[in-house]
Parts: C-alpha cells; structure tokens; sequence
C-alpha cells in the first residue's frame, strides 16, 4: 500500500476518536453527533486538492466497517422488542413505500421531456427509494440502462442523500417530534430486556481492551461465517442481499447466547466502526464528479427523493406513527439495510436496529419488482 493510502486509512481511524471527543467538549451530541462531524470531515477532504483519495482504498474500508460493526450492533438485540415493534414498523415502511411510488410517477410525469429515457429513471429511482443502492444496480441491467445512467444518477444521489444522511442524524428527530408522537418502548425500562447493553465505561485500560478484543473477534467470526455461507449457496460473494441477510441472522442467532449478548463493549465499539465508515464513505462524495450533468436530472432526483420523505412522514402524522420508527423506516426505504445501525444509534433506539434492517431487506427484494412495474407504467403514460 502506497503512503498515501497508509495516510488514509490512519485519518479514517483516528478521525471518529477526535470527533467524540470534540463533540463531548464542546456539548454538541444532541445536533451535531459524531456521525455527522465524521462524515462532513470525509466531504471536505474529497474536495480538497490537497488530499488525493484512494477511492478503491476508502470502498474497501466502507465495506469491511460495515460487515464488522453491524455484528456488534446485534449482539446486544433483543428478539422481543422487533416482534412488538412489528406492527408498526411494517406499517411504516409501506406507507414510505406508497410515497416512493407515487412522487416517482408524479415527476416522471413532469420531467417526461428530460431527453433521458424517463421510463427508465424512474423505475431505477423507485428501486433506489425503496431498498437502497444495490436495487438500482439491478434494476439498470433488468430495463436496460443506457451505459452510464447508473453512474450518473448514483453520483446524484450521492450528493442528495449524504444531505439527507446529516440531517437524519443530527436535527431530523427533534424537528419531527414537534407533531409526530413520542417513540414507545414496549420494554418495561426496569426490565432485565433493556439492561443487556453493557459499555466498558469504568473498566481498567486492559479489561477495555480484552473486552473489545473479544468482541471484535465474535464480529470477525460472524462477517466470515456469512461470507463462507453465501459463497456455498451462491457460488460466489456478490449478492450483497444474501450477504446482510446472513450477517444479520447469525448475528441475532448470536445474541441468544447470555454472554455474548451482555458483552461489555461490543455496541460501543460497534459505534466506533461507524463512525470510521461515515468517514470513508464521505471520502467518495466528490462533487466535482457532477460537472456536465444534466441540471434537469439532478433536480428530478432531489425533488423525487425529498418528496418521497415530505410525503412519508406527512402520512406517518396521519396513521399516528411515532417518531423513531418513522426514521428508522425512512432510512431502510431510502439507504437499503446499511446506515440502520447508524441512524439507530443517532436517535439512541437499539430497540429499532433489527426491524429496520428487516425492513430494509425486504425492500431490497420489493424494490426490483416494484421498479420493473413502475417503469412499464410510466412507459405507457408518457
């Protein structure tokens, strides 16, 4: 590895450790998390000259923080808190659903003269909006995308939805508690359920360190069981669908073992690897990349998301959804199953991560279809 990707990987994992600590100092935690300081710090130094980026490097990284951070998230799950969340948590996400389709058609329909084949757009912006980026790949091959779009409208989103991903961790709860009601736990807070989040916080330096060396290793073991897993029933480890999907169930399977689930400092570590995520991930928004693209295109796909979202949390005041779960929803609709943790441990509700990342895996396999259906339809309207 050349200097610069040493360089690299060293900011993106001691940028988090100051993030924290600033955002401490500085009494920021409730408007200004560290998710958001990691991810800004990222953005400014994709857009510095001073710094070239690895981009292959900070890919990697993205793809191994998240294989080895969500492990640790669901350590600490409890079962019982998705099946009480159940009801409306589906609920949620199919009104987020609705949204999606309905702002997609209503501004294909505008755009219908954007030059780019429109029928085309908009069933990938439904893949994208209802189960993340990896539907939108999908659905480029399946409607036969010019080479290209996918890039272009990628990039695009890049830059709308890494907005989107500040303001859902930082200011989107507090604003939205204003007329959505309060989020519930249907955990009795006095019950042996919500104590199984343990943090390292008083242990001595090298208990902290066995701790989070242990859990780190149950994390490793996971992400290669569920890469082992996929291969034998795929041929391959390419189908990032099957990938989450396995993390997630042998992680929760995890999670039925005491000691593993009480595990002093596998979520607080799990947070930390976000964070080097966030800061990895906002190294690939150069926005420079969006000279020469059509203005009318990238207008179509703010304005498509942005609506989705208006509309969904408008619907969600309507059908008395609380607050966290309409966040929660929003991002698996919007992100796919990925930023759940993250999002979950912003708006401090574990109780959320596991049906949000169902949720999010449903969507990725409901979008593709979704998407195939909305492009014939819009096909025959314009």
């Amino acid at each position: 590895m050349e200097l610069i990707g040493i360089l690299q990987l060293i900011i993106c994992l001691v940028t988090p450790l100051i993030m924290m600590r600033l955002s401490r100092l500085l009494k920021l935690e409730d408007w200004l998390s560290p998710v958001v300081l990691s991810y800004l710090f990222g953005i400014f130094l994709a857009n510095t000259p001073i710094f070239p980026i690895n981009e292959p490097l900070a890919t990697n990284t993205m793809g191994v923080t998240i294989f080895l951070a969500l492990p640790l998230l669901l350590f600490a799950t409890q079962l019982s808190a998705f099946f009480k969340n159940g009801r409306s948590i589906v609920w949620s996400f199919f009104l987020c659903v609705f949204s999606g389709v309905f702002c997609t058609l209503v501004f294909s329909w505008v755009f219908r003269n954007i030059g780019e084949d429109t029928s085309v757009i908009g069933g990938m912006l439904v893949g994208l909006y209802t189960g993340g980026n990896p539907n939108m790949a999908t659905l480029s091959l399946a409607l036969g995308a010019r080479d290209g779009l996918y890039i272009i409208i990628s990039t695009i989103d890049l830059v709308w939805s890494g907005l989107y991903l500040i303001i859902l961790t930082s200011i989107l709860k507090p604003l939205l508690s204003l007329f959505l009601k309060p989020y519930a736990s249907p955990i009795e807070e006095d019950s042996e359920e919500t104590a199984v989040y343990s943090s390292t916080a008083g242990y001595s330096s090298s208990k902290k360190l066995k701790n989070w060396s242990l859990a780190l290793g149950l994390s490793v073991m996971v992400a290669g069981g569920a890469l082992g897993l996929t291969f034998l029933f795929t041929g391959g480890i390419e189908d990032m669908g099957v990938i989450i999907l396995l993390l997630t169930s042998l992680s929760l399977l995890a999670s039925f073992i005491p000691s593993i689930r009480t595990l002093p400092g596998s979520y607080e570590l799990g947070e930390y690897i976000l964070f080097v995520f966030c800061v990895a991930a906002g190294l690939l928004a150069d926005f420079s990349e969006l000279k020469g693209v059509g203005l009318s295109l990238g207008i179509m796909v703010g304005l498509t998301m942005y609506a989705t979202i208006t509309l969904h949390f408008l619907l969600s005041r309507l059908f008395r959804i609380d607050v966290d779960t309409a966040i929660i929803t929003s991002t698996a609709a919007i992100f796919g199953p990925i930023f759940i943790g993250q999002v979950g441990s912003a708006i401090k509700n574990r109780n959320l991560i596991f049906p949000g990342i169902v949720a999010g895996l449903a969507g990725m396999g409901l979008g593709n279809y979704l998407g195939i259906i909305v492009a014939k339809i819009i096909a025959s309207l314009i």
